[in-house]
């Protein structure tokens, strides 16, 4: 992958389908952007983590690079729970804020992860968490579009 990163104007849009196996498990399947200079450093992550009680009912991302927040549980209003089938998670990234996306409705807004435009490039990708868990995962359809 080219490093690349998002503006206001020219967000980058990260999203992958997922399959959710069960509805409430306590899962750490997600998948991850990278910075791989100076080092290979995780920088978003989103999927399902069992960190929270309130995760095991709905998805959830990281923003692993300050000053992000760490965990975060896609739950805005309207947002919808985790069920079993396919999703859609997308980030949209913008300048200096990402707002993540569960099958097409808005599930978190606004969520900072730079200080300025441009702080940090994605140039790496990771499919699957590194962690054990309880079940397979199952990804399709992964895609980085747009950015500079």
């Amino acid at each position: 992958m080219t490093p690349t990163y998002g503006t206001d104007s020219n967000p980058l849009v990260w999203s992958i389908q997922y399959y959710d196996n069960s509805a409430f498990n306590l899962d750490r399947q997600y998948v991850q952007l990278l910075d791989a200079s100076p080092s290979v450093t995780q920088l978003l992550a989103m999927g399902t983590y069992n960190n929270k009680t309130a995760m095991r009912y709905y998805y959830s991302a990281r923003i692993a690079y300050s000053p992000g927040p760490g965990w975060v549980i896609l739950n805005d209003p309207g947002a919808p729970g985790r069920s079993i089938g396919w999703h859609e998670i997308k980030a949209v990234i913008k300048s200096t804020t990402i707002d993540f996306y569960v099958d097409d409705v808005l599930a978190k807004s606004n969520v900072p992860y730079s200080s300025y435009e441009g702080k940090h490039t994605f140039d790496q990708c990771r499919i699957g968490s590194g962690f054990s868990s309880t079940s397979a995962a199952y990804y399709d359809d992964f895609s980085v579009a747009g950015g500079q």
